[in-house]
């Protein structure tokens, strides 16, 4: 949009339900609602996107022709296609027969180990390695179930399985590729474009062997993911190149006239959690929720953990459901052992924790809904980046990561005069990229680009399973990060006695004169005591933390609601950090980004006195009898909502305001839960 906003063209922009507040929605000149959240009922429903922009009665394509989309779009007859046109492809199985005594017959003649490859896959899904004979068919079974479920076709091809590969896109010069080579890929991926037909932006990928030899393995008939790593070294825009193509007009440069000019590097940020397999995670790190619409409000839920796993008693007869396109056996990756519910209509979709479950029913719903199993989309508490880098993003901060999409939160890119400097300078921006709300892979990712062997151009397919250990493991955290964690928290408990009290002889500023103050602060579990003396406004002199009795002197302090920024002098060294308030956890952004646990009850004393106010809470986990209001329902102070029994006692909610309005019914359990 920005490519189009400066060559004077209007854009028009889709939106689901869950993008109606996305920045691609705000930005265009003109946008268009398609349908509900679920991708099929919207990005991926054809006819009412085509139907959306025939509105204009002046339609242009932006791509390459239908043609060349069919024949790469499937690896069957992509395969033919290439070989045909001189293009290297790997030793296999293209052909029609499916059968699976045929598959089995060509894998004997390929060899073992043999890949097995979904003829309309993409993403990883239905692919599968046979190493030997004895486990193809079942190899073959899993590969087909996956890419029937994924994209409606089950047919496969088959192709011998090289052995640490590299996976080689023709988008920029990389590292360990010779000029003969380079030269040599070039010139088959123009040779791929032309045996279809090709015309607009499009990525041709290559898988390489050992020796250096290469085959051709697909061809993205788009603009790609990377392209600015493209733009970066050339100097173009592609975005911009493509626009031009398809309103007629030519290249603006010939192959000749390109410049290949310094490195750069591009990398994707992503709300995924690491060390569980990369699953997206789309709801709070810490603290998941579980939504269900109830059908009646005289439907009982009783929660009662049972050894290291919760059980669901209800009032009325259950079976398993599922959201649509969620497999049981893989609905969120290898994560803890959980559970999707239905009762009738009403539709439950639960979240593993960590060291606690929370509960949230929604009733009197069941007349709005298609009852669908829904989840909780996270929220970008904090978002900040560098201007040392690009940004290519679609979301600003406070918006939502969605549960429906790709978990994709930025891309950032950097350029410089060479490799090793290009590493560098995109380590030191990830290390400014800030976020704050979820997990993100920003630290696995520098731990990639600080590897020696990533850094010598050693990579290949199975780098992240060879260096594990490496990628993976736990930073740790100094003594100074820690106590950077406490000043964080001294700070956020001040922070919330300045907002939370209007007295002034309240406020707790630990001026003690020719004295000490005294105070506790708990971080992950351990408690520090601080003796604190006051200098003057937002100037700290801390002693005796913890142990190791270090002497710090707080700086300067700037807040901003949930933010602080602040300076430590320590040992002759200044240092500036800031701090993200997140729920029950501090996170720092520093040298490394930590999180640390930190009691509510320290922070949230008036936020949780305001949202019982609200909506009133339950003194413990229970079973809720009554549900006593319903949707508009004017509700005055003190008026009864709900009647739980717990303890065999019986519990009335009551609100806490006059004229609430009710528009939902929200009912939040909390159940003490651990996952091992």
């Amino acid at each position: 949009m920005k490519t189009a906003n400066k060559m004077g063209i209007e854009t028009v922009a889709v939106y689901s339900d869950a993008d109606r507040n996305a920045l691609h929605t705000k930005t265009a000149n003109y946008a268009f609602r398609i349908g509900e959240a679920p991708s099929l009922k919207s990005y991926l429903n054809m006819e009412i996107i085509i139907d959306t922009a025939i509105k204009s009665k002046c339609l242009i394509f932006v791509g390459p022709p239908a043609k060349a989309i069919e024949k790469m779009g499937a690896k069957n007859i992509s395969k033919q296609i290439m070989g045909d046109a001189n293009v290297p492809i790997i030793k296999g199985y293209h052909a029609e027969q499916q059968d699976d005594d045929t598959l089995h017959k060509e894998a004997l003649k390929i060899g073992y180990p043999v890949m097995l490859k979904a003829v309309y896959g993409g993403g990883g899904k239905g692919m599968r390695i046979a190493w030997n004979d004895a486990e193809f068919r079942e190899k073959l079974e899993s590969a087909r179930s996956e890419a029937q479920k994924a994209f409606g076709n089950n047919e496969m091809i088959i192709e011998k399985f090289i052995e640490r590969p590299r996976h080689v896109e023709v988008q920029a010069p990389a590292p360990g590729v010779t000029m003969s080579t380079r030269r040599r890929l070039g010139e088959s991926a123009v040779r791929a474009a032309r045996a279809v037909g090709y015309v607009g932006a499009g990525t041709v990928e290559f898988i390489m062997d050992r020796s250096g030899d290469f085959y051709f393995m697909e061809m993205n008939t788009r603009l790609q993911v990377e392209h600015p790593i493209s733009e970066a070294i050339t100097g173009t825009d592609l975005v911009e190149w493509q626009l031009r193509v398809a309103q007629g007009e030519r290249l603006p440069l010939k192959q000749d006239e390109i410049p290949l000019n310094g490195h750069a590097i591009e990398a994707r940020v992503y709300a995924e959690d690491t060390k569980a397999g990369f699953i997206p995670i789309a709801v709070p790190d810490r603290n998941r929720k579980v939504l269900f619409d109830l059908w009646s409000r005289d439907t009982e839920l009783r929660l009662s953990p049972i050894g290291n796993q919760p059980m669901f008693n209800f009032a009325k007869s259950w079976k398993p459901k599922l959201p649509i396109g969620m497999a049981p056996d893989s609905a969120f990756g290898q994560a803890p052992p959980q559970k999707i519910l239905s009762i009738g209509t009403m539709g439950a979709a639960c979240l593993h924790g960590v060291g606690k479950r929370d509960f949230m029913l929604i009733g009197d719903r069941a007349h709005e809904t298609n009852h669908e199993a829904s989840l909780i989309p996270g929220h970008l508490k904090h978002l900040s980046f560098p201007n040392i880098a690009r940004i290519d993003t679609g979301v600003v901060e406070g918006d939502e990561v969605s549960v429906h999409y790709d978990p994709m939160i930025a891309k950032v890119i950097v350029w410089s005069e060479d490799r090793e400097k290009a590493i560098s300078k995109l380590s030191r921006a990830l290390q400014q990229t800030h976020i704050a709300g979820l997990a993100t892979n920003v630290s696995f990712v520098r731990n990639v680009l600080n590897h020696p062997e990533f850094i010598r151009g050693n990579v290949y397919t199975e780098f992240i399973a060879d260096h594990e250990k490496d990628l993976f493991g736990d930073e740790g955290r100094s003594k100074m990060e820690k106590y950077e964690g406490v000043i964080a928290s001294l700070l956020f408990q001040q922070n919330n006695m300045i907002s939370s009290n209007s007295n002034p002889y309240l406020f707790n500023d630990y001026f003690r004169l020719n004295m000490t103050a005294k105070e506790t602060v708990e971080l992950d579990g351990e408690k520090y005591e601080l003796e604190i003396s006051n200098k003057s406004v937002n100037i700290y002199n801390s002693n005796n933390i913890d142990s190791s009795k270090i002497n710090m002197i707080i700086g300067e302090v700037k807040r901003d609601n949930d933010v602080i920024w602040f300076t430590i002098h320590c040992d002759g060294e200044r240092i500036e950090r800031k701090a993200v308030l997140c729920d029950d956890k501090i996170v720092v952004f520093g040298t490394n980004h930590h999180e640390y646990r930190v009691p509510k009850s320290d922070l949230y004393e008036s936020e949780i006195k305001a949202d019982n106010q609200l909506f009133g809470c339950a003194p413990m986990p229970g079973v809720i009898e009554k549900i006593l209001v319903k949707v508009g329902e004017k509700v005055s102070k003190g008026q009864a909502l709900i009647v739980m029994v717990a303890m065999k006692m019986e519990y009335i909610i009551r609100s806490g305001l006059f004229c609430l309005f009710i528009t939902i019914v929200i009912i939040i359990i909390t159940v003490a839960v651990s996952y091992y």
